[in-house]
């Protein structure tokens, strides 16, 4: 319900996210695109109060995986979001500097992603690669096995 308020067209990029408040015994939703407007207060358990902005298609994507389960939303002092359900975790990161995606891409045993630069950094890293595409404009990746198309 939220995520049909926020902006699509990427005007201003907050108004693609999310505003989570958590405070005692209460989580506050909130979105807008600036023509409309969306509160929503509800029940929840929280450890530590405090408030976070998460894309709003993140969220989405990763809560409608997980009808019916608990989700635990927590928020690191860095801006990462970690959602976790019974089945999965999901680590959201604030945008990165290309110092710091390269940093993270280096830590990582797979990568997943929808970008050519991406593709190109991990197969130079050495750490295999699943582009989320039909295609990719890099098929040198492919060529070198570091990276596969899996649409």
């Amino acid at each position: 319900m939220v995520q049909g308020v926020v902006e699509k067209k990427n005007v201003m990029p907050i108004l693609a996210n999310i505003l989570l408040e958590a405070e005692g015994p209460l989580l506050k939703i909130s979105a807008t695109d600036l023509e409309v407007a969306i509160n929503i207060k509800m029940q929840a358990s929280v450890e530590v109060d405090g408030k976070v902005t998460v894309l709003a298609k993140k969220l989405y994507d990763i809560v409608k995986e997980a009808p019916g389960e608990e989700i635990n939303i927590s928020a690191e002092s860095d801006d990462k979001v970690q959602i976790q359900s019974q089945q999965s975790v999901c680590k959201i990161l604030p945008p990165l500097s290309y110092a710091q995606s390269v940093a993270y891409q280096e830590n990582a045993k797979l990568i997943l992603t929808d970008s050519g630069g991406v593709q190109e950094e991990s197969s130079w890293l050495g750490i295999s690669c699943l582009t989320l595409r039909t295609e990719t404009e890099r098929p040198i990746t492919v060529a070198e096995g570091t990276n596969i198309v899996g649409g």
